[in-house]
Order: structure tokens, then C-alpha cells, then sequence
């Protein structure tokens, strides 16, 4: 069982486009500039959301001073279980998801059309261009984390 799959706003002034983040907890966006949208699958305890089935936002610096939190990032916010809302996100099942960046940095998540409670913050994103990645962490497991009609 992988670590789970991430969004992320990357600053395109700080961050090359060929930049790897941490590994596992960090869902290969820990440690980059600039913020995320963690789609997590595994309590990695610590600072991490409190749950194996969770969304954040995201800033992509890490929290934190154990080894385990060393690579988790540090959340803005981050929504409860979901397993009674969309179920588990790592069930193998496809599942519609809408990000939304507002023009005053307002950052939503939709999945399979409701918003995610918690998953929601207001992100500064004056005086960057950023660029759009998508990530995925798997610590010592192996996992099949996908995306597809990203647009």
C-alpha cells in the first residue's frame, strides 16, 4: 500500500521542472516550493492528517523533527476520514476530483462532486508563477497511483 498522490502548485522561479521531492510520507512533493493538494492514503502518524484516507492543502516545506516527519509536509488543512463520504481512495475505483484555485488564492476540493470539508485554504501566491505537477509517494510498498483526463 502506497503513500497516496499529490497536486502541486510549484513556484517557477524556485523549483525546476525536473525537481523530485521526498519520497513516501511527502508523496514526491515534500520539500519543493510552493503548496499542494495531498490525496493520502497512509497515517504516517506524527504531523501527518490523523487518518489513512484523508486531503490536504498543503505547504510543500517539511513539518515536523522525527524521522518519520522529516519528509511529511506541513498542512495548511486537512479533511477527516473519508471513507463514509467517497469511500477509500485507494479501492481501485475512478473518482471525478475538481481543484480550484480562486484569483484571491482560495484553494476548494471537489470529489465525485462534494466538497471536501477541511480540505479548503487560502494559499499567497503574489509575486509567483507557478506550474502544475502531479506527484505520487510510495514508501517501502509498492502502489499504482493514477490519474487520467487531467485538464
Amino acid at each position: 500500500r502506497g503513500d497516496g498522490m499529490g497536486l502541486a502548485l510549484l513556484w517557477a522561479d524556485r523549483t525546476p521542472p525536473n525537481s523530485l521531492g521526498n519520497f513516501g510520507a511527502g508523496l514526491g512533493m515534500s520539500n519543493l516550493s510552493g503548496h499542494g493538494v495531498e490525496f493520502d492514503v497512509y497515517d504516517n502518524k506524527g504531523c501527518d492528517g490523523g487518518n489513512a484516507n484523508h486531503i490536504g492543502v498543503d505547504a510543500l516545506n517539511m513539518c515536523g523533527g522525527t524521522n518519520v516527519d522529516a519528509k511529511i509536509l506541513n498542512m495548511y488543512t486537512a479533511s477527516g476520514d473519508l471513507t463514509s463520504v467517497i469511500g477509500a481512495m485507494n479501492d481501485g475505483r475512478w473518482r471525478p476530483v475538481n481543484v480550484t484555485v480562486g484569483p484571491m488564492g482560495s484553494v476548494t476540493v471537489h470529489v465525485n462532486g462534494t466538497l471536501i470539508a477541511g480540505a479548503s485554504s487560502t494559499i499567497n501566491f503574489a509575486g509567483h508563477s507557478f506550474f502544475v505537477a502531479l506527484t505520487a509517494g510510495s514508501g517501502s510498498s509498492l502502489a499504482d497511483v493514477s490519474a487520467r483526463n487531467f485538464a
